[in-house]
């Protein structure tokens, strides 16, 4: 515990300004990585299909693609809110903690729905 106290100095926190910056690079890569999928993502969702196509998408699929575009849009307007904590806006924590959580909760839901929505075994047909 002493070389605890010997690494942080006593009552040290983290301005705003860097929290702002660690917040803004790791929402900024995430959400261009989901965000470059969008198209994927959309055309999953609504069941984009080309002339004469029959397509069936599963359920867990469209939820799936769902909740990652609505997790990447949370993602970029996380980022911007990392910005505005770095330029102390008003109301930046506000926007930053509230799509922080919804892209935690869409991760959570595409977790789930993906997990359980694979077959465990291969159908016999």
């Amino acid at each position: 515990m002493k070389a605890l106290h010997r690494i942080w100095p006593q009552g040290w926190w983290a301005d705003r300004r860097t929290i702002g910056l660690l917040i803004f690079g790791f929402f900024g890569v995430s959400a261009v990585k989901e965000l470059w999928y969008s198209g994927y993502d959309l055309s999953q969702l609504f069941n984009v299909q080309t002339p004469n196509e029959v397509s069936y998408v599963a359920t867990w699929a469209r939820v799936t693609s769902g909740a990652t575009l609505v997790g990447g849009v949370a993602e970029l307007i996380a980022a911007l809110g990392g910005l505005a904590l770095m330029a102390n806006m008003p109301r930046a924590r506000l926007i930053t903690a509230s799509s922080v959580g919804v892209a935690s909760a869409m991760a959570l839901l595409t977790l789930v729905v993906t997990l359980f929505g694979f077959p465990l075994r291969p159908s016999a047909t």
